[in-house]
């Protein structure tokens, strides 16, 4: 009741289920249907990190079929085409991982969550993905900020996979001739002065950086080694601070060139 009333500002809420395993213990998560879709959207957008019991929200949409079995038709239908869909929603991003941490310490620290079908690491971040939906919630919740090899670990869900297909384009894109478009990163808010050795250096600890280059006033290009280097710098350095500024960090989507 307490989850249907918080969300009630939002739109009309037609159903609220607090997710709870076998024992009847709350898994830390819970799905809130609404009337219409845009009464979803609104609470999105407005409830998303709202307070409730004490705690932030993690407000998204609902990507599991949940108990409307004559959607999934449709869903399938959406989905169809796509090799990689069966983890979106179910994998999670791990990161501030310690560089001695295993893919087995990885799994052990989320296995109480739920079951973990595969985990994996790289340099200082990892991915675990799991059985249930459900469980892959339940852990953002109970697991981020906790300690793992002496670090507090961040956890939230893996943007990547549910952006298979593009992936796979940005791949295969001029085969031969873009392959650095995907390993690069723009670097926005620099200030006016900084150099390309100390912007270089400022990514080195995410990945092997192969190139810098400050390409106009306030902005620059970083070139990792590879893919997964750019997407670790994307994740844990946008929005840091160099030289007493905030860093705006993305894809480059052009490929220049940096010569």
């Amino acid at each position: 009741q307490q989850l249907k009333d918080h969300f009630a500002s939002a739109g009309s809420v037609v159903h609220a289920r607090v997710m709870e395993n076998r024992t009847g213990r709350s898994q830390g998560c819970g799905v809130v249907e609404f009337q219409s879709i845009q009464d979803a959207r609104n609470a999105i957008a407005t409830l998303h990190d709202s307070e409730l019991d004490g705690r932030k929200l993690l407000v998204r949409e609902d990507r599991e079929d949940g108990q409307k079995p004559q959607q999934a038709p449709q869903k399938k239908k959406r989905d169809r085409g796509s090799d990689d869909v069966v983890v979106v929603g179910k994998k999670l991003y791990v990161g501030n991982l310690n560089y001695q941490t295993t893919w087995q310490q990885l799994k052990d620290h989320f296995k109480d969550c739920g079951r973990v079908v595969r985990a994996d690491v790289n340099r200082g971040y990892g991915t675990v993905e799991f059985e249930k939906a459900a469980d892959a919630a339940a852990a953002i919740s109970r697991k981020s900020n906790t300690e793992l090899d002496g670090r507090k670990i961040n956890v939230r869900e893996d943007r990547e996979a549910s952006k298979p297909s593009q992936a796979r384009k940005r791949a295969k894109s001029n085969e031969g001739g873009v392959t650095r478009v995907g390993k690069r990163v723009y670097v926005g808010n620099l200030k006016f002065t900084t150099s390309w050795q100390t912007l270089k250096d400022h990514f080195k600890p995410v990945g092997d950086v192969v190139h810098a280059k400050l390409i106009a006033r306030g902005c620059g290009i970083v070139e990792f080694e590879t893919p997964e280097d750019a997407r670790r710098a994307i994740l844990e350095l946008n929005d840091s601070e160099l030289e007493g500024r905030p860093l705006q960090v993305r894809e480059d989507r052009e490929d220049r060139d940096l010569k």
